[in-house]
């Protein structure tokens, strides 16, 4: 069994290696039309395109899965653009509405070597694609992943909080002797669960420490050959996304419902296509779609959750639905109890039930983060107390 295993292996290596390597990406000095990206491009010069090349090469040769399953929803488009104090990075990649790997002036800059020992260039390239090879987080947002990484990701906070650090400014510092110790290359990887799998897919490349599970993890999620129904449903998420962001939300609400009966798990497909619902003003679907998203949504994930939870909010005003409205924002003020819009949204709500004594409660507590929305809450506040001395 083990010898049919190699010879396996050997084959499908084999088979990746000789694939021509311009079947995978493409150089490009101008948007390709499904492109969102923004920033300012510049033309490639030959011996850039040669530094690129060779990193893909050496990348087919080493780790074909992995390449793989970065171009396996398309061409991996190939941008040259300028340096942007918003991407402060040498390089980042696009992966949701398009596979797109943009290298900036800092990339080809001649950059030292990272705390490890390693080309940051070399690195960087490699943690990029590592994202790529994950373009709908169906992996970073396994359940396996999750059991493997989140004890550690607590783990590194706690340390920090004790010292009075955040995760953030830890990176800043480039404090990664905080992070060793739980097995991660660098504090950049207890950043989230995404950052983590592209840290360690890079440590492991390159043959630094990398956890005996982690590597097993990644050699059965992330450097195999991705099955076809990995394949169609980043397909059709990207599809769907063109959709959405022409406005076509029936097409896209019909190109989500195909990729979600493929992947009845796929958090991101109920997302999107609530936002769609959302759009098309169908609130009653919306909430649903959202229902289901927030099930599966990592409670780490709070970008998305929030996301989620702010798009329904919408649909449930929308439905007159005020106690939902009022859950929603309750999870929102756990996740961050100095938002001010969130008190308010929720005393607005407590209006809508005519519990007034609440409303008053949130509408203070809105007024003393915001004071400069104070007309607005003033003039609410003055009808709450008239009506409750009535």
């Amino acid at each position: 069994m083990r010898l049919f295993i190699a010879l396996i292996l050997i084959i499908f290596t084999s088979q990746a290696a000789a694939a021509n390597i311009y079947d995978l990406i493409e150089f490009r000095s101008e948007l390709a039309p499904e492109s969102t990206l923004s920033n300012p491009l510049k033309t490639w010069s030959e011996a850039e395109k040669e530094i690129v090349i060779k990193q893909f090469k050496s990348l087919q040769q080493s780790a074909p899965g992995l390449l793989l399953r970065a171009a396996a929803p398309g061409k991996i488009m190939l941008y040259r653009a300028t340096s942007s104090p918003s991407h402060p990075s040498g390089a980042w990649v696009r992966r949701r509405h398009e596979s797109s790997f943009i290298f900036t002036d800092i990339y080809f800059a001649g950059a030292g070597k990272n705390h490890l020992g390693i080309i940051y260039t070399d690195w960087l390239f490699i943690h990029e694609i590592s994202h790529l090879a994950d373009p709908v987080d169906q992996i970073a947002r396994s359940d396996e992943w999750s059991e493997i990484i989140e004890g550690r990701l607590l783990s590194v906070s706690r340390r920090l909080n004790q010292q009075g650090l955040s995760l953030r400014q830890a990176m800043f510092k480039r404090l990664d002797s905080e992070a060793q110790p739980y097995g991660f290359p660098s504090i950049y990887a207890a950043i989230s669960r995404h950052e983590a799998l592209a840290e360690f897919s890079a440590a492991y490349q390159f043959g630094k420490p990398v956890p005996h599970e982690i590597q097993l993890f990644l050699q059965s999620r992330l450097y195999n050959k991705p099955k076809p129904e990995a394949t169609e449903i980043a397909r059709l998420y990207r599809e769907a996304n063109i959709e959405f962001r022409n406005e076509k939300y029936k097409k896209a609400i019909k190109t989500l419902t195909k990729s979600i009966k493929i992947a009845p798990d796929f958090s991101q497909g109920w997302y999107l296509r609530g936002f769609a619902n959302l759009n098309a003003k169908k609130f009653r679907k919306a909430q649903k779609d959202f229902k289901e998203a927030l099930s599966l949504i990592p409670m780490d994930d709070r970008k998305m959750r929030r996301e989620s939870l702010e798009a329904r909010i919408w649909a449930n005003n929308s439905l007159k639905d005020f106690a939902s409205t009022v859950s929603d924002y309750s999870e929102l003020i756990s996740q961050d109890q100095k938002q001010s819009k969130y008190y308010y949204g929720r005393g607005v709500a407590y209006i809508k039930q005519d519990k007034l004594a609440l409303a008053k409660t949130d509408l203070q507590s809105a007024l003393q983060l915001n004071p400069n929305n104070r007309d607005n809450i003033t003039d609410l506040l003055q009808q709450i107390n008239m009506r409750l001395n009535q």
